[in-house]
């Protein structure tokens, strides 16, 4: 284009004028592929587009693509090829956002069928502006943008000019290990029709006029290429509803993208290919090409300011993950490649990810044997690995309790914190419960457990309190004052647990008790119970959201002798008649660790044959909308004053009602 980008704005602005005469015009979105300007005209507007781009053919493609769709698009009022510009009316309805309701979703994908489906049937000849995506050779094009120092041969800006030539080079290594596989599903495309796609179809790209209509935005990238292949835009798992269409096995869990895609194939052809597996495959093909599309499709414009290449390169970063998601999918049955992947993993610094993958194995041993050989700075890195894939083994032992000891892994802060807590909620979804064994300091706890036994020493004897619920033989649950040194965060909400609660039971958990039970010498063993009785009655046994999680302390240690509580993991996903038929296992504790259980979990405290009394501390993490109306009669389930409150830190503050 040969244009002085610091002085465009008037000789844009300028040629605007000239077409649409308008009392004001400004920038007002600029980005490494296009700037956008408004022009009103009184209550009238107008949207001048540049594209950054130096093929002036993408102004042709864009008019005959205005014509095709005259009537569900937004219509053109001047081109100029030599400026890359291109002035839009407005379309007078409402601009959608990015995140819209599900059902506005399945009528939008319909709607872009329907543009679709009226091409096919009238059987237009596509001209030379529209290029088309040719399923043989994407991968090897795919990899030059991957691997290239400037530019593709095609006249590509290469991955490196957005995400860096280190990382670029690292996405290139781990995809070639699934490179066969890959390019087996994406040649399945074939077998969809050919039909014009937008390429960048997301909600925020359309329009919902008054009479209901879609309008479709930004063609800038629409290319011809199998059907599906934009629909990537609008799906919330892709890579697992991709591996899922590829390995036939759709859940509960991917409906709501099932539904989207459902809803799209009936609205552009008679008969559904998504129902025979041969469709499913080739859909998969198409919404992986479309991913690897989408990424290679920032190549067209080099970057020409920081802001837009940082835009860029979090969406670049974005696709290529998914794109390694699926790959890890594709694999996850091959230990060699398994192994050969981790291993890339490593080389290159992705240690989360390395950690997150071992999880998909049950026989570990092909794995670890490749991993075993990493030397050097890869080999602490390694030892993380393995402690995760330990932690697993032992979890699946029909006696175990889960457990996990946090000084053992070598990367447990930093680098491998979050592969840690990601093992946390692991364990929790699959079994119900899990125990780490380092959590609290054990001089906090014995400080705690010495206020509490000189402060609640009228409740350490088997008599009734008005105030402290009797739950078993010699066995209270007192409410106990949330003040120092129970308020202490270390204790009350152990730091490494946050990202855990987050992620279970949503980023405004709340603390809904906090109580200790003391189980006194010669108490009896507990009843079989849960801590909450089913949210849903009906519904027992269904992999439904967890709502609560009780975090266990023990003031003293855990044995054989003062007994513990016993679990029965997994009891949370099935109904209470199963439950009971299921083996036990019991967690013995030091000071300083804690066990946490689901609220829907099958346990009781077992008998306690020592000399001292048993205490638990129990604080008991929320959803925002629960409240426990089962375990509080006689007592309140928080004791905290104003000014106790006050006093504690913000981040704690938030948790209590």
């Amino acid at each position: 284009m040969g244009l002085n980008r610091i002085n465009r704005d008037d000789l844009i602005l300028g040629w605007s004028q000239s077409q649409f005469p308008h009392d004001q015009g400004k920038l007002v979105r600029d980005l490494s592929w296009s700037r956008l300007y408004c022009l009103h005209s009184g209550e009238n507007r107008a949207w001048t587009k540049v594209l950054h781009r130096e093929d002036p053919s993408v102004i042709e493609k864009l008019l005959w693509i205005h014509s095709a769709f005259e009537k569900s698009l937004v219509p053109v009022i001047a081109a100029n090829s030599d400026l890359n510009a291109i002035i839009f009316k407005d379309h007078g309805g409402e601009d959608l956002a990015d995140e819209i309701p599900h059902e506005d979703v399945r009528h939008l994908v319909s709607s872009y069928a329907d543009l679709q489906r009226g091409l096919l049937m009238r059987k237009i000849e596509m001209p030379d502006c529209i290029p088309v995506i040719e399923m043989t050779g994407l991968l090897d094009r795919f990899e030059e943008f991957l691997r290239g120092a400037d530019r593709t041969s095609e006249g590509l800006a290469v991955a490196a000019r957005f995400i860096g030539r280190d990382a670029a080079q690292a996405y290139a290594d781990m995809i070639s290990v699934c490179r066969t596989r890959l390019e087996e599903i994406i040649l399945c495309a074939k077998h969809l029709p050919q039909v014009l796609c937008h390429c960048d179809l997301r909600p925020g790209n359309a329009a919902r006029m008054q009479d209901g209509r879609f309008v479709f935005l930004d063609w800038d990238d629409a290319t011809m290429g199998p059907a599906g292949l934009s629909l990537t835009g609008v799906l919330s798992n892709r890579a697992s509803t991709i591996l899922s269409l590829y390995t036939n096995n759709i859940s509960s869990y991917h409906q709501a993208d099932m539904s989207i895609i459902a809803a799209y194939m009936k609205a552009l052809l008679p008969v559904d290919p998504l129902k025979a597996y041969e469709g499913r495959v080739a859909m998969a093909g198409s919404l992986i090409s479309g991913l690897i599309h989408s990424a290679m499709a920032f190549g067209v414009a080099a970057p020409y300011h920081d802001q837009s290449t940082e835009a860029s390169a979090q969406t670049i970063h974005f696709l290529l993950s998914d794109i390694l998601n699926v790959c890890e999918g594709l694999i996850v049955g091959d230990p060699e490649a398994s192994a050969d992947l981790t291993k890339i993993y490593v080389k290159h610094g992705y240690f989360l990810r390395a950690a997150e993958f071992s999880r998909y194995f049950d026989d570990h041993t092909e794995y670890t044997r490749c991993l075993a050989k990493a030397e050097g700075e890869e080999a602490e890195h390694v030892a993380h690995i393995l402690s995760l894939i330990r932690v697993r083994e032992k979890s699946r032992l029909p006696e175990t309790v889960p457990q996990l000891t946090l000084s053992e892994f070598s990367l447990a802060s930093g680098e491998g914190y979050g592969s840690v807590s990601n093992l946390c909620q692991e364990l929790f979804h699959k079994y119900g419960a899990f125990a780490i064994t380092d959590l609290v300091k054990p001089e906090t706890v014995e400080n705690f457990r010495e206020v509490f036994e000189e402060e609640y020493a009228d409740y350490l004897t088997d008599r009734e309190h008005q105030d402290a619920l009797k739950v078993g033989d010699r066995r209270f649950m007192v409410t106990a004052d949330i003040k120092p040194p129970l308020s202490e965060r270390s204790l009350l909400m152990p730091p490494f647990l946050d990202p855990f609660y987050s992620a279970v039971l949503g980023e405004d958990f709340i603390i809904g008790s906090v109580s200790v039970v003391t189980s006194l010498p010669g108490a009896q063993p507990q009843w079989k119970h849960k801590d909450h009785p089913a949210l849903f009655p009906e519904l027992q046994g269904a992999r439904l959201p967890e709502f609560a999680i009780n975090m266990i302390i023990p003031l003293i240690s855990l044995d054989d002798t003062v007994g513990s509580t016993c679990i029965f993991k997994g009891s949370h996903l099935v109904s209470d008649e199963e439950a009971e038929k299921m083996a036990p296992q019991i967690p013995h504790l030091p000071v300083g660790g804690a066990l946490l259980i689901s609220n829907r979990l099958t346990h009781f405290g077992m008998e306690n044959r020592s000399n001292r009394p048993r205490s638990i501390l129990c604080v008991n993490f929320h959803r925002a909308w629960f409240r426990d109306k089962a375990n509080h009669a006689k007592q309140a389930p928080v004791s905290l004053s104003d000014r106790e409150r006050a006093a504690l830190s913000p981040d704690l503050q938030i948790r209590f009602l």
